[in-house]
């Protein structure tokens, strides 16, 4: 295997820069409202306060509102608190932890994109490496998900590092005749590092990403398997042994914690998707759409391609086996298949490439690879001619009723007509270059397309109301009325009444323990104020009457209209413990 030479590291570092682009522009600007992203923010923030707070090893098992966090493994919260390594909790406002822990998530991406760079290289050179990137990077759902600082982005780098270093070490074996090297043997160690780190990142689903497409490329490769194998059984083995003992931990201080574990992987029947769900991909990977149906169809038509290698079918095979797989559980998300994205940009390259090799113009093509690609350039226009027209188009939607608030406020015509003016030469420029028989210019100047028209987007849509958590004025405002004051939510019906929502809890900084009508009033006795939060209902507030509590700010978190309570003249009988 050869060399990496310097001009492959420029060109890897250039398409990986141009992809992060989307994902690192305005990334501390929108408030934290996705949920998973909440989901991963909230506990790591708690967890740093409490470390600052003098719990030394508050690290080891992260918690969520003063609870042990047993559902998900700890390595997010980990690379966070070293991303706000050196703040200070009294100075470094929420937005700023935020912001780093978008720049980390983006960071990983970039590793991410590496490893599919590889994969490229090792599938069929850097003519498919560096295209593989750009589809892959270019994507819409990567660039969604890639903006956010969560769990599904954390998994996609490391997995994709995983597949990419056991694809190396397996090919140096294969290549040595199924006698492994001692840098296929260090790649494979290196392989089950990065797929350990994915297993305490979101639990042993890892396993799954990592393992079919080890076994794809075993069978690809052919003979000798045996002593390939034996390196994925040491990826399995370092894998397991570095991730393990915190395993062994959680079990051994909470031995109900397998089950917790376990319900991650199960959901009720009454939130199942339909069977074919996950076809939702090819509307996910825009404005690769056409060339992945393509591309899977270049694998169904024979007379359109040449004769395939079985290596040439690993990207496929790979996607397909994942889906499948994944289409199982009753429950799906777009975001549970992410880390399988890059087999789907490595098929979306294979495409292209394959364009490039059978023929220099579109007339060597078969009819309905024409038809994509004509598509794959109306819908170039089509985006390109709605960014120039958008302000006309939103004033239309807001007047009819269709959109409550404007999705890029602010946009203008002096804006929109220009960047749609570009977008169209871009548009026209990529198209020349089909006539031509110039497919991976094509696909170049079309990634480049993407990642202006996503910049541009999102410099607008990240001031828009989905950037804004219309409780957060309140959360700060609970948060700085019961500063240094015990704070809980009052509970008389666990069926009714409902934690404060997690955002609250994130802009709020608080831990806020359930409590309920009889252990408040013994809490009444304790010496100094008392804060606590209500249902907005007759039943609370008399409640908080009865107990000399007054209401001091009515909000809503985003679950339940509430009522902050306070005691401000308290009548001291025993200090809180």
């Amino acid at each position: 295997m050869s060399a990496v030479r310097p001009r492959e590291i420029f060109r890897a570092g250039a398409v990986v820069v141009l992809c992060l682009l989307p994902l690192l522009w305005k990334a501390g600007v929108p408030d934290s409202t996705f949920h998973m992203e909440v989901m991963s923010l909230m506990p790591s923030q708690e967890t740093w306060l409490r470390c600052h707070a003098g719990e030394a090893r508050a690290w080891v098992l992260p918690s969520w509102n003063g609870r042990p966090r047993l559902n998900k493994p700890p390595m997010l919260v980990w690379l966070n608190l070293l991303a706000w390594h050196g703040l200070d909790p009294d100075n470094a406002a929420v937005d700023e932890l935020v912001r780093r822990a978008r720049v980390l998530s983006a960071a990983l991406a970039g590793l991410g994109l590496v490893g599919v760079y590889a994969m490229g290289q090792l599938l069929g050179g850097s003519a498919l490496a560096w295209r593989a990137v750009l589809a892959t990077g270019t994507m819409l759902f990567f660039i969604r998900q890639c903006r956010l600082a969560s769990y599904d982005t954390h998994l996609f780098a490391w997995v994709s590092v995983a597949v990419a270093l056991i694809w190396w070490a397996l090919k140096s074996a294969w290549l040595a005749q199924g006698r492994p090297q001692g840098a296929a043997w260090a790649a494979a160690f290196l392989a089950g590092a990065a797929l350990g780190m994915g297993v305490l990142t979101k639990g042993p689903i890892a396993f799954l990403f990592v393992l079919v497409p080890a076994g794809t490329i075993l069978w690809a490769l052919g003979p000798p398997r045996t002593p390939c194998a034996r390196l994925v059984l040491l990826m399995l083995l370092a894998a397991v042994a570095l991730s393990s003992p915190w395993y062994g931990y959680l079990l051994h201080e909470f031995p109900a914690a397998g089950q917790v574990l376990l319900s991650e992987y199960r959901q009720a029947r009454e939130k199942a998707q339909f069977p074919l769900y996950y076809l939702v991909l090819l509307a996910l990977a825009f404005p690769w759409s056409f060339s992945l149906a393509g591309a899977c169809g270049s694998f169904l038509c024979r007379h359109s391609r040449k004769s395939l290698s079985r290596r040439e079918w690993i990207p496929l095979v790979w996607l397909l086996a994942v889906l499948l797989v994944m289409s199982v559980p009753e429950a799906k998300r777009e975001r549970y298949v992410f880390p399988v994205f890059p087999a789907a940009g490595l098929l979306v390259a294979q495409w292209w490439l394959w364009l490039e090799e059978r023929g220099r113009s579109p007339g060597a093509l078969a009819g309905w690879e024409r038809a994509l690609f004509w598509g794959h350039g109306a819908a170039l226009v089509g985006c390109s001619a709605a960014i120039a027209s958008f302000p006309a188009i939103q004033a239309l939607l807001l007047k009819m009723g269709f959109l409550a608030e404007a999705v890029l406020p602010g946009l203008e015509w002096k804006a929109s007509l220009p960047a749609g003016f570009v977008l169209l030469c871009l548009t026209a420029w990529a198209l020349k270059l089909v006539q031509r028989g110039r497919y991976g210019r094509t696909l170049a100047l079309s990634a480049v397309w993407m990642a202006l028209v996503s910049t541009f987007v999102l410099h607008y849509y990240v001031h828009s109301h989905h950037g804004h958590y219309p409780g957060r004025m309140d959360a700060e405002r609970a948060a700085s009325l019961s500063r240094g004051i015990a704070l809980f939510w009052l509970c008389t019906d666990p069926g009714t009444d409902r934690e404060p929502d997690q955002k609250f809890l994130l802009y709020s900084r608080r831990i806020i323990p359930r409590i309920g009508p009889e252990e408040l009033k013994r809490v009444m006795g304790w010496r100094g104020k008392i804060a606590v939060i209500g249902k907005a209902d007759e039943a609370h507030g008399r409640i908080a009457s009865q107990l000399g509590l007054e209401p001091v700010l009515a909000f809503k978190d985003g679950r339940q209209e509430r009522v902050l309570y306070m005691r401000r003249d308290p009548q001291p009988k025993e200090s809180a413990p």
